[in-house]
């Protein structure tokens, strides 16, 4: 805005002014997409080394908040990359935050845990609702995201609630 505001002022002629105006806004988009390419870079790598301590935990089950925001792209990433590598038979459940009290939950369930009766969407919803939360969503019985809202505290219920759920399952 104030180097709009500098243009205008600028003793030019009107047309340079707006050649002068557009090349601004050409330089500062492209600015602002290497700095949030490059956040968005560092959430990456930080939600990766996150996920690679999740993955090496002694449990087949993996109930744990990882905040990297909503990135389904990541997520998908990650499962291929780190948690699939290191843990291709634990089943995982994650939830990051996203804004204020909304949250999102990406599980991922093994196919041997399928096998036990452990479903992705049926296990959403125990955690969901012994936590007193409110979810919208879907997905399979392997793998499924739901956003969810709820108040910060009522995670460590939900993540708590979610490895009780595994458990009646027969995974643990």
């Amino acid at each position: 805005k104030d180097f709009r505001l500098a243009v205008n002022a600028a003793v030019l002629p009107a047309v340079d002014k707006a050649d002068l105006r557009q090349a601004g806004e050409t330089l500062v988009d492209a600015k602002l997409k290497v700095a949030q390419r490059a956040i968005a870079d560092r959430k990456a790598s930080l939600a990766a080394d996150d996920f690679k301590t999740l993955a090496q935990a002694p449990t087949a089950v993996k109930c744990a908040r990882v905040d990297f925001g909503d990135d389904s792209k990541l997520w998908t990433k990650i499962q291929k990359s780190t948690l699939n590598k290191l843990a291709p038979d634990a089943s995982f459940f994650v939830v990051s935050h996203v804004d204020d009290d909304k949250f999102v939950l990406f599980t991922s369930v093994s196919k041997a845990h399928v096998a036990l009766g452990l479903s992705a969407l049926d296990w959403a919803d125990a955690a969901v609702d012994d936590a007193k939360a409110t979810k919208r969503g879907g997905g399979k019985p392997n793998a499924a995201k739901f956003y969810i809202t709820a108040a910060a505290p009522a995670i460590d219920a939900f993540l708590a609630a979610a490895a009780d759920f595994a458990k009646t399952k027969g995974v643990a």
